[in-house]
């Protein structure tokens, strides 16, 4: 379901996002947080090696190494599972599998930089280093939750790791600490959070916006594609216009003989004066597959079928013989007779008169066509349902 066009009393047109935009723009979200994830992942490496040197500085720096490994094995972990999504993102597959180990990944990421400040509110030095750590630590944090957010689930995931690693530190922390650790840490994330949703809000409409963009874009085309397709075609038959019959006979080479067939249908404003024009459009129709029936019987050639008027047809026919001319003529003629057995409406005729000309190397195909059809008067005034050759001076 594409998007609507909705005409507002002030004679504006209003694009309105309908319920499919929906995936489109959670793989917007996803795409920008995945190719966001490449340069957040150089901050995440200089915020570790920050919190290294600052541990290997601590009295207890020994209680950091397995915090530090953890965190080393997270983010492994996590570049493995947004080149997983991204890989999936690139070649439209499906995303359910990717999306939940990146879950279960940032579940872990999350953990692990939490871990990182179990020594700090375990053992609460007061030492530079101490706060170096910590603050490296919720620097990073709050990058990667600002990151996440315009995908709620990521960022859940991630906060939810952090805050399991980060209140068993809690726990084991001096009770006088635990309690400022807790309202701080919650005072800080409140923060990251309404700048992040901020920033999210606005992710999101930079990806609606894409996605809208590109909707109309495929609009756009598809209607240009079609004005195009109406500038060439005929819209009942899907056979060539005028225009693209004598646009086609400037373009074919004149050095050798042709063909031209004019076709006009017997008591055709009969038919839809007794039968109705839904009827004598679906006469037009199977006189349009009657002629393409005849003409499959044809080698590969430079042919061209045309309705140039309304019940008026012509053919270009790439073929010099005058008696394989005559034979698919006459083809026709049986096809389009059978079209009303087709088409099975009660004392319903189909029968055409058709004139034949050649078409002669040097010769305008409009002069061409002017000789065709007075072969086809002729064959309308000898009784209709019949083929007259041209008669050419000299």
């Amino acid at each position: 379901m594409s998007s609507a066009v909705k005409t507002d009393t002030d004679g504006l047109c209003h694009v309105q996002r309908d319920a499919s935009w929906g995936p489109e723009v959670r793989r917007e979200i996803l795409q920008g947080i995945a190719d966001a994830e490449k340069g957040a992942a150089i901050a995440n490496l200089v915020c570790w090696i920050i919190v290294a040197l600052a541990a290997s500085n601590l009295p207890n720096a020994e209680h950091y190494v397995a915090p530090l490994l953890l965190r080393i094995a997270a983010m492994i972990a996590s570049r493995m599972s947004f080149s997983a999504l991204r890989r999936r993102l690139a070649t439209r597959q499906r995303l359910d599998s990717a999306l939940n180990w990146m879950l279960l990944s940032l579940f872990f990421g999350g953990f692990a930089w939490g871990a990182t400040m179990v020594p700090v509110v375990v053992e609460p030095f007061l030492n530079p280093g101490r706060m170096l750590v910590g603050g490296a630590t919720i620097a990073g944090v709050s990058i990667i939750v600002s990151l996440l957010l315009p995908e709620p689930r990521f960022a859940g995931a991630y906060i939810a790791g952090f805050f399991l690693a980060y209140g068993l530190g809690l726990v084991w922390a001096p009770e006088q600490f635990a309690i400022k650790g807790a309202f701080g840490i919650l005072g800080l994330f409140a923060i990251f959070l309404a700048y992040g949703a901020v920033t999210a809000i606005r992710h999101r409409k930079a990806a609606e916006t894409l996605v809208e963009n590109r909707r109309l874009g495929e609009e756009l085309s598809e209607a240009l594609a079609h004005a195009e397709f109406l500038a060439y075609r005929d819209p009942l038959t899907g056979l060539a216009n005028r225009r693209a019959f004598f646009q086609h006979g400037e373009l074919v080479d004149g050095s050798r003989a042709r063909h031209v067939l004019a076709i006009d249908l017997d008591h055709f404003k009969r038919i839809n004066d007794t039968f109705g024009h839904p009827v004598g459009d679906r006469v037009l129709i199977g006189v349009a597959q009657a002629m393409g029936l005849a003409l499959r019987e044809l080698e590969s050639g430079d042919h061209c079928m045309a309705r140039i008027g309304g019940e008026e047809f012509a053919i270009i026919l790439d073929v010099a013989d005058q008696k394989v001319v005559q034979m698919i003529a006459e083809m026709i003629r049986l096809e389009i007779a059978l079209v009303s057995t087709q088409i099975a409406v009660e004392g319903l005729v189909t029968t055409a008169s058709t004139g034949v000309s050649p078409w002669l190397p040097g010769e305008r195909l409009d002069t061409v066509l002017s000789h065709a059809d007075h072969a086809l008067y002729r064959a309308k005034a000898r009784g209709r349902d019949r083929i007259e050759l041209a008669v050419r001076a000299g």
